[in-house]
């Protein structure tokens, strides 16, 4: 089932589960398949398994539509809002292993509140740290949590 949305150029897909996933007016020949939700990683997607041959991710097809060739097996699509339904080409964007984990969301088991920032119960203060390149940098000792964000959302924007 699908309902082109006339207003954005959005068109919603019902997959087989009750989920729906929008991709753009631009790709609703994909309407033609039978789209089912995986989830993967706590993060849920539109694919497709054909009567032959490989299962197919919808967001990986759309991006190599966007790109104008197919992806390597190594290439990662990263969905900019975090949403693994949102199709949309804008939304879709290539990334490798290290800017696909920087759009990760801030881990369950976060105390502080911000993304990249710990409590160092030694020290006692609140230390900032960010992953660049598989590489983790400390960013420094911070008397609040606020300081230590924004150490790690400068370096976030530097990196």
């Amino acid at each position: 089932m699908a309902t082109p949305n006339d207003t954005t150029g959005t068109v919603h897909i019902l997959l087989n589960k009750g989920t729906t996933c929008f991709i753009d007016e631009q790709d609703s020949d994909l309407l033609q398949f039978t789209w089912s939700e995986r989830v993967q990683k706590r993060t849920s997607y539109a694919y497709r398994k054909p009567s032959y041959g490989k299962g197919i991710q919808m967001h990986r097809l759309i991006l190599a539509r966007k790109l104008g060739r197919e992806l390597e097996p190594q290439e990662l699509v990263d969905h900019v809002d975090r949403n693994g339904m949102n199709n949309r080409r804008e939304n879709l964007r290539l990334a490798n292993s290290s800017q696909n984990v920087a759009n990760c969301p801030m881990r369950k088991n976060n105390k502080s509140g911000f993304k990249g920032v710990c409590f160092d119960k030694v020290k006692n203060r609140w230390i900032s740290q960010i992953t660049v390149n598989r590489k983790q940098r400390k960013l420094g000792a911070f008397k609040t949590p606020q300081e230590a964000y924004e150490a790690y959302k400068a370096a976030a924007i530097a990196a």
